[in-house]
C-alpha cells in the first residue's frame, strides 16, 4: 500500500510512555498506510530498546538531536524529513483511543478534500478525564494536509510552550477549509513533570509563551500579507480569551497580564478592520463566549485597562 499518513512524535525523558503510543499506532486499521517519525529531543533518559520492539511492526524513522530543541523545533523537523499527503502529530505520553481513529479522520479529508479537521479528543488530568472537541490552538486529535502547509509556509517557532498555538493559528488565518468529525479518537494526558503540569507549565508562563507565540503568527503573516480582517479578527479573539481568563474564571496570577501589553499596538492597529462575518468558528470561538454571556462591556474596559496600563 502507498504511504498516506505521517505520525510526528517529539519525544524528551518519556521512553516510560511511549510504548503505549506506539501500540495505539500498531492497532490503527491505517497501519500500513502510517509512517512515524519519532525525533528525540536528547533525551537525558533513553531507552531504545523499547522502540526496537516495533522496528520490525511499524515503519518507523528515528531521529536522535545532539541538544534539546523543544518540541516546536521537533514537529517542524519530522515535517521537513517526512512526504506523505497527511500530517498527524502525537505526543510520546498520549494514544489513539479509536482502532479506526487516523483511518476516520484522512478518509474525511480526502472525501471533503479539507486542508486540516479535528474530531473529538479526551483530557486525562490527574485520573479525571474529560471529552470535548479539540480547541482552535491545539495540535491533539488534528489531522493537515501537507500541500496545504507547504504552499503556506506555515512553520513552527521553536519555543518550548504553546508553539501549537502558533502553528492553529496561521492554518486558520490561511483556510476557513477545515473539516470536524463526531469521533473520539486521542487520548491526550496531563501528566505530572510534563511540559504542561502545574510546576512546568504556571499561568504566568503560559501567557509569556501564548502572546509570544501571537506576535510570531502576526509576524508571518503580515509577511504573506493576510487579510488585514482576517487580522484583526485574530487579535479581537486573543483579547476575549484573555479578558475571560483574567477578569472571569480569576485562573490566573493578575501580574501576568503585563505580557499581553505587547500585542496593543497589533491591536491598535487592525482595530478598525474589525469584521465579525470573517473567520471559522475556531477563530472567532472566545468571541462568541463574550457576546453569548453579554460581556462586551466588560470587553471593551478590558482593552482600555490594556491600553492605559501599556503606556
Amino acid at each position: 500500500m502507498i504511504d498516506v499518513v505521517d505520525i510526528i512524535i517529539p519525544i524528551y525523558n518519556t521512553y516510560d510512555f511511549i510504548g503505549e503510543t506506539l501500540d495505539s499506532i500498531l492497532k490503527q486499521t491505517y497501519i500500513n498506510k502510517i509512517k512515524v517519525y519519532i525525533i528525540d529531543d536528547c533525551s537525558e533518559e533513553k531507552n531504545i530498546d523499547v522502540l526496537r520492539q516495533y522496528f520490525d511492526k511499524i515503519d518507523i524513522t528515528l531521529f536522535e538531536l545532539e541538544e534539546n530543541r523543544g518540541p516546536g523545533f521537533c514537529r517542524q523537523y519530522g515535517m521537513e524529513c517526512s512526504d506523505s499527503e497527511y500530517i498527524i502529530f502525537i505526543d510520546s505520553d498520549d494514544c489513539f483511543l479509536e482502532e479506526d481513529g487516523v483511518e476516520k479522520m484522512v478518509q474525511a479529508m480526502e472525501k471533503n478534500d479539507y486542508n486540516t479537521l479535528s474530531a473529538i479528543f479526551t483530557e486525562d488530568k490527574c485520573g479525571k478525564r474529560n471529552s470535548y472537541y479539540v480547541g482552535y490552538d491545539v495540535i491533539h486529535a488534528k489531522v493537515y494536509k501537507r500541500k496545504f502547509i507547504e504552499e503556506n509556509n506555515i512553520c513552527f517557532p521553536f519555543y518550548y510552550n504553546s508553539e501549537d498555538v502558533a502553528f492553529n493559528n496561521l492554518v486558520i488565518l490561511f483556510t476557513d477549509n477545515i473539516g470536524q468529525i463526531d469521533s473520539n479518537v486521542y487520548l491526550y494526558r496531563r501528566r505530572e513533570k510534563s511540559l504542561t503540569d502545574n510546576s512546568n507549565y504556571d499561568e504566568d508562563k503560559h501567557i509569556y509563551f501564548y502572546c509570544k507565540n501571537l506576535i510570531y503568527v502576526i509576524e508571518q503573516a503580515e509577511k504573506q500579507k493576510i487579510d488585514k480582517k482576517r487580522l484583526s479578527v485574530l487579535l479581537r479573539n486573543s483579547y476575549c480569551y484573555f479578558m475571560w481568563h483574567f477578569n472571569m474564571e480569576m485562573t490566573m496570577d493578575y501580574s501576568a497580564i503585563h505580557y499581553i501589553f505587547d500585542l496593543i499596538p497589533y491591536y491598535n492597529k487592525y482595530e478598525e478592520y474589525y469584521d465579525d462575518t470573517i473567520g471559522n468558528h475556531w477563530l472567532k470561538y472566545w468571541i462568541e463566549v463574550i457576546n453569548s454571556n453579554h460581556l462586551e462591556d466588560d470587553f471593551l474596559k478590558f482593552i482600555d485597562f490594556c491600553k492605559t496600563s501599556s503606556l
